[in-house]
């Protein structure tokens, strides 16, 4: 069970790996695009998102190596792996792709707040 657990929270988080920092670009590119003015504050939020994104993938995937190197030295190879080591795992991957899409999210509302409104 905890195999199945801690290959879906893997494939979770290259989901997530993949999909969030698409997301950001895309947003930070509309949120460009729509301003005169600011350009270069917009630049900086996105590079900050996306070195924030590159920071959590760094600390997720030495995560995955933790959790890999611990069950394959633990006592008894015949026992699967404790569930709880891959229920934590799996709670890890789900904050990592929240903060992901909290980024994406981050980036969109910048774009929306530049957008003038109509009297």
């Amino acid at each position: 069970m905890s195999d199945l657990i801690f290959t879906a929270s893997v494939c979770l988080a290259l989901a997530a790996c993949a999909i969030a920092p698409i997301f950001v670009l895309i947003n930070s590119i509309r949120a460009y695009r729509q301003t005169a003015t600011g350009r270069g504050r917009k630049v900086l939020k996105a590079v900050l998102a996306l070195l924030i994104w590159v920071l959590l993938s760094f600390g997720l995937f030495f995560m995955t190596f933790v959790y890999v190197y611990a069950n394959a030295h633990r006592p008894n190879l015949n026992e699967p792996p404790a569930l709880s080591s891959a229920l934590t795992y799996l709670g890890l991957t789900v904050v990592y792709a929240l903060a992901g899409f909290g980024l994406a999210y981050w980036m969109r509302r910048g774009a929306q707040a530049d957008i003038p409104k109509l009297p």
